[in-house]
């Protein structure tokens, strides 16, 4: 496993007015406000008849400790392997109406309008870069690589400009449709439904999405399969033990428990890629607590932000350093 001490002349700045342009932050927080409020009975917890027992989606224990409960939902901790995981959650089709509902769609297109070419060529270029560099070709055919939620396939883009045979899966109609405009082979379908055949892929990318899925192990199964000899999974998602966590408490953006059911460190996330055939070669944290804590502590008026602010870069730096970050990332050989 890579473990080699971070630099500061390495860290690479995220211009947020460019990620999160037209206040799209603002309309998120609004828009999740929003469709919760559908879920919720009179007496503040989701409706019962949305909802369904879970087992931990790692190793399927059914015993649990409660962490803490947020905007009706109970977010629980396993007694065997400790991963953070929501339960009772909402059903599938109630997750997807989050997600179909109009005004998120609206928010979408209005993002990914105005960010795309800025994703492209501080994301897109950055993540091709570290793929490049775990999975050298040396003369080999062009290799494979399958982006699960590929979004509006930036990273795709990237990685076919370097020369890569790339494939997509996005379950959103708006941003499935705008890659495949750009020429991009994306399949409006879940991982579990794919036809694609086994050891197909040179590596498979999960950006933000294993946090979504109702049972992540099956998928990092399916994925093992997809993978050739020697192939490569590379994860990105929320750090449990974070930052803007320990800060923020529950008020952290990300413990949102109609669409985020599972919540990693790297302790759990190591532990669930093992149990689906995985060796873990690399560990690192990324992420913008700085940017949403001023964010947030700006909006409630708690405190003056103007430090925070004046020192972003170092700050975040030193949270990614530690391994604080909110952007937990790993990377994983199959076995």
């Amino acid at each position: 496993m890579i473990t080699a001490t971070p630099r500061y002349e390495d860290y690479l700045p995220v211009d947020v007015d460019r990620l999160r342009p037209n206040r799209s932050y603002d309309r998120m927080v609004e828009i999740r406000r929003e469709r919760m409020e559908a879920f919720l009975a009179p007496n503040g917890r989701v409706r019962s008849e949305l909802l369904e027992p879970r087992a931990c989606p790692v190793c399927g224990e059914t015993r649990s400790a409660p962490e803490f409960e947020k905007e009706g939902f109970d977010f629980v901790r396993c007694a065997t392997c400790t991963v953070v995981y929501v339960s009772p959650s909402l059903k599938p089709e109630h997750v997807k109406e989050v997600y179909s509902h109009q005004s998120y769609s609206d928010l979408v297109k209005s993002l990914v309008e105005a960010s795309t070419a800025y994703r492209l060529e501080r994301f897109g270029r950055e993540r091709t870069d570290i793929i490049n560099r775990f999975l050298p070709r040396g003369g080999r055919d062009q290799p494979r690589l399958l982006d699960v939620g590929c979004a509006t396939g930036f990273f795709l883009e990237a990685a076919r400009q370097d020369g890569w045979e790339v494939h997509g899966l996005e379950a959103n109609p708006y941003q499935a449709d705008y890659a495949r405009h750009q020429g991009l082979d994306v399949h409006s379908e879940a991982i579990e439904d794919t036809t694609f055949p086994e050891s197909h892929f040179d590596a498979v990318t999960m950006f933000e999405v294993i946090e979504h899925l109702h049972a992540p192990l099956d998928v990092l199964g399916k994925v093992h399969r997809l993978l050739r000899d020697n192939g490569m999974i590379f994860l990105y998602t929320p750090n449990y033990d974070c930052a803007e966590r320990l800060i923020m408490g529950t008020e952290a953006h990300f413990l949102w428990g109609s669409n985020h059911l599972t919540y990693f460190n790297a302790k759990t996330l190591a532990d669930a890629l093992t149990r689906a055939g995985f060796r873990v070669e690399h560990v690192e944290t990324q992420g913008l607590d700085l940017e949403d804590m001023i964010w947030y502590f700006e909006h409630t008026g708690q405190f003056d932000m103007a430090f925070a602010r004046a020192f972003r870069h170092q700050l975040q730096f030193l949270f990614n350093a530690s391994t604080w970050g909110k952007n937990l990332r790993m990377y994983a050989r199959k076995a």
